[in-house]
């Protein structure tokens, strides 16, 4: 036979551990509520939602007002999205089962659009986080639009040798659409007075790029120079060429073909 207060210290365990499972039960049926969408406050049985609540819950009241009571279904969940934007993919028609793995809605705020561009592995090392960006969808039209570098890549694509740079665009217009294709010119410097070459002025010589200066109408002067950015069929000349110096254009690499077969190349002095 059980002596009473053993028998009592038992029972008073067993009432125990069923008030903590109650309580934890009580705490994930608030938490589930409030995940979806109802106010709860953990004073008073008013808080407790009626029949018409639990039905709708979580639906918003403009909603509400417009359901029949009667041949209302339970099942309504409201789906909404983490910011505003506009719906631009369904995959999901009335009627079919929700999966929680699958995407119902594709939302995007458009505002603002993220461009991806290319560039080639030769000129990334001049690209760093800021620099202005203008994007053009089409290469004649005059509406291009601003941003600024927003990210690099730091490898390089294994087909197309290029490094992946990514830009913020403003798109309050809605010019630019998704995966669309365009002309990006990144402008890594700026600078009040340069020094340009066409590019065909600009020949390399095996160690060194050179240009021909006019010194006469027949005489040509093959000179040393450091190349800095090319755009726009111009190259920066930083050292070698003065401003207002005139070189060949085209034509110039017949003069370094001429220079070649004499022996009177200008030599590979490093800069």
């Amino acid at each position: 036979m059980i002596p009473d207060n053993i028998a009592s210290q038992a029972n008073w365990q067993e009432k125990e551990a069923a008030l903590r499972e109650a309580e934890i039960r009580l705490f994930i049926a608030r938490q589930t509520l409030m995940n979806l969408g109802f106010v709860l406050s953990p004073d008073g049985p008013s808080d407790i939602p009626n029949e018409r609540e639990l039905q709708l819950l979580g639906v918003p009241e403009s909603i509400c007002e417009k359901l029949d009571a009667s041949n209302t279904t339970a099942n309504l969940l409201p789906i909404t999205a983490p910011l505003d934007g506009v719906v631009t993919a369904r995959n999901i028609v009335a009627g079919e089962a929700v999966e929680t793995s699958k995407p119902l809605f594709v939302v995007a705020d458009t505002r603002r659009i993220g461009v991806m561009i290319d560039v080639p592995q030769g000129l990334a090392n001049r690209v760093a986080l800021g620099q202005p960006v203008r994007f053009r969808a089409e290469p004649e039209s005059d509406n291009a639009a601003l941003g600024t570098i927003a990210w690099i890549s730091t490898a390089v694509d294994e087909q197309t040798r290029t490094v992946k740079v990514r830009t913020d665009m403003d798109n309050a217009e809605g010019g630019l659409l998704a995966r669309m294709f365009g002309q990006a010119a990144i402008t890594i410097r700026e600078s009040p007075t340069a020094t340009a070459v066409p590019d065909e002025a600009v020949q390399w010589e095996g160690c060194c790029h050179v240009v021909f200066v006019r010194l006469t109408d027949e005489l040509f002067q093959p000179r040393k120079i450091k190349v800095g950015a090319r755009s726009g069929g111009f190259t920066e000349v930083l050292v070698g060429v003065l401003p207002g110096e005139v070189v060949a254009t085209t034509g110039s690499h017949v003069l370094k073909s001429e220079i070649l077969e004499s022996n009177l190349g200008t030599g590979c002095a490093d800069h």
